[in-house]
């Protein structure tokens, strides 16, 4: 069964007034059953070549192919584990939901910094999501809900604004655009693919049909979209292209 989901956003051309409409269409093309317990949270490996994904019920985070076959895993201090991002060859970021902390670590596992965000709510709709832009060397994370938060970091972790969102139900997993400069964001709840700006701004959005999906990311290179069912324990993969 293939399922195509279409959806458009505009990017603006600094310095021209008109804006360009791109169009782009997702096809379906494989779920994997994974051999990991409740994945949350997806990033491309820095070299582009595998995924890194992480566990809500083990803690652990797992390094993985394309195809979903683990390639080495390693136990993180804490418990709720949710969202990863990767910040360089050799270090990634996770975010541990209950506690409110982020922690950064070398590719092995090695804990290298950790620190706690003084955020309000209800201890289980705590952080779910973390991506970093590599050009602006910022942290951008999502607060599940009660608040539905947009959170940006400097590189010391240290916060530079914190928005309120709500365009989504929930907020499971972000990752930052550096082709079209942009965040996307998934929720959970709501089964949306938002399309964002920098400030949280909802641009556009599809709608996606997994069960809980709770990590995703784009892989601009290959022309692929990668979505993580915790609930199904599956990756599912689809082509992404242009539309003519």
């Amino acid at each position: 069964m293939t399922w195509i989901f279409i959806f458009i956003f505009s990017i603006l051309f600094y310095g021209c007034v008109d804006k360009s409409k791109i169009i782009y269409e997702f096809e379906f093309l494989d779920e994997i059953k994974l051999e990991i317990p409740e994945p949350s949270g997806l990033a491309l490996s820095f070299d582009g070549e595998n995924l890194w994904t992480v566990s809500d019920e083990n803690c652990y985070v797992y390094l993985m192919d394309k195809n979903g076959n683990v390639k080495k895993d390693f136990l993180v201090d804490g418990n709720d584990l949710e969202g990863i991002c990767v910040v360089d060859d050799s270090t990634i970021c996770v975010v541990l939901e209950r506690a409110r902390e982020i922690v950064l670590l070398d590719t092995s596992g090695v804990e290298l910094n950790r620190k706690k965000l003084d955020l309000e709510g209800p201890e289980n709709n705590g952080l779910e999501g973390i991506t970093y832009d590599v050009k602006k060397k910022k942290f951008y994370l999502v607060n599940e809900k009660n608040p539905g938060l947009l959170i940006k970091l400097d590189n010391d972790f240290n916060i530079i604004s914190i928005k309120n969102i709500s365009f989504s139900k929930d907020y499971s997993s972000i990752s930052c655009d550096q082709v079209h400069d942009r965040l996307w964001i998934l929720s959970d709840e709501s089964k949306k693919l938002s399309v964002c700006d920098y400030d949280g701004i909802e641009l556009s959005s599809y709608y996606i049909n997994i069960p809980q999906p709770e990590g995703f990311v784009i892989d601009f290179t290959d022309q692929r979209l990668y979505v993580v069912s915790d609930s199904m324990e599956k990756l599912y993969i689809y082509e992404s292209r242009t539309a003519d």
